[in-house]
C-alpha cells in the first residue's frame, strides 16, 4: 500500500479549502466520500460548512449539504457529533 489513507481530519481540511474557494459541488463530493468510507461528520465538518454559508450568499447547494449531513445516521443509530469540543 502506497501513501496514507484519508481520515475525517483529512476530509475536513479538503472540504474547508474547497469551501474557501466557493467550490460547493466539489466539497459535496468529498463529504459524500467521507461518509461512504465510514467517517461521520463532526463539529469540525459542520463548522466548516456553517462558517462559509454567509460567504456564498444564497447558495442553496451548501444549505442542502448541511441539511443532508444533519440527517445522516451513525452506524450505531446515533446522530453526528456536532457539539463543540470547547
Amino acid at each position: 500500500m502506497n501513501g496514507c489513507l484519508p481520515n475525517s481530519f483529512t476530509y475536513n481540511i479538503i472540504v474547508r479549502e474547497l469551501l474557501k474557494k466557493n467550490e460547493c459541488g466539489e466539497a459535496e463530493i468529498f463529504l459524500e466520500e467521507m461518509i461512504n468510507r465510514g467517517f461521520m461528520p463532526d463539529h469540525a465538518t459542520f463548522e466548516n460548512l456553517l462558517v462559509r454559508i454567509p460567504n456564498v450568499g444564497k447558495d442553496s447547494r451548501l444549505r442542502t449539504i448541511v441539511l443532508k449531513l444533519t440527517s445522516v445516521e451513525r452506524k450505531d443509530g446515533g446522530m453526528p457529533n456536532i457539539t463543540s469540543p470547547c
